[in-house]
């Protein structure tokens, strides 16, 4: 690997993907939006 694949890597383990943050409300009881 590239150290460009692996700095895109660790930039999507900081930022959730949308499918994440989709998964994390549906575990979420009350409607709130995400933080951040």
């Amino acid at each position: 690997k590239t150290a460009t694949d692996r700095s895109s890597e660790r930039s999507e383990q900081k930022r959730p993907t949308d499918l994440a943050v989709l998964h994390a409300l549906a575990r979420t009881p009350r409607h709130s939006p995400p933080a951040g």
